[in-house]
């Protein structure tokens, strides 16, 4: 199971991450902004941002 792991890593921005990833866990971090290709992720199955000071998205998310 692709994952991307990065809890309590200090990011101000979201990396980038391989198309087939099922897990995303950036929590505990500083993000401010979750980019709009994330809902273009279609194997992704967990994103975990608990933590971050999230402001809403970046761009418009648009159907895959």
């Amino acid at each position: 199971m692709p994952e991307s792991r990065a809890p309590a890593a200090g990011l101000t921005s979201f990396p980038p991450v391989p198309d087939d990833v099922r897990l995303i866990d950036l929590a505990w971090n500083d993000l401010a902004e979750v980019p709009a290709w994330v809902t273009r992720l279609a194997s992704l199955e967990e994103l975990r941002l608990d933590g971050n000071r999230l402001r809403g998205w970046t761009g418009s998310p648009t159907s895959a």
